[in-house]
């Protein structure tokens, strides 16, 4: 596994989703270089609904170990916390009784 392979495999995750090219980055995570892991993490970050279910899914299933997994929680935690948009935003209508919080995805 060298680092062009994890980044295409990244694009094809972040692009189009591709599960396959997840389980990929995933397996990154598991490098002893450190640089891999690190690529892995911010790629898997790109999408992070899709990878907070692999993620899931890979330490149910024994195959990732939840502190393999830290960083790219921590990625992905951050990342909501510091994107404004990612924040729920409140439409302010005429009646007080009223509002709808609507969360905007950005795919």
């Amino acid at each position: 596994m060298n680092r062009s392979y994890i980044f295409a495999c990244g694009m094809l995750f972040s692009k189009c989703g591709d599960v396959r090219a997840g389980r990929e980055l995933i397996a990154g995570l598991q490098s002893y270089d450190p640089e891999l892991r690190q690529l892995s993490t911010k790629m898997l970050a790109c999408c992070p609904s899709i990878a907070k279910q692999l993620l899931r899914d890979a330490i149910d299933f024994g195959v990732l170990l939840p502190q393999d997994a830290f960083p790219v929680f921590h990625a992905l935690a951050t990342s909501f916390a510091s994107s404004p948009s990612a924040a729920p935003q409140v439409e302010h209508r005429r009646h007080i009784d009223e509002f709808a919080i609507r969360v905007e995805s950005h795919r």
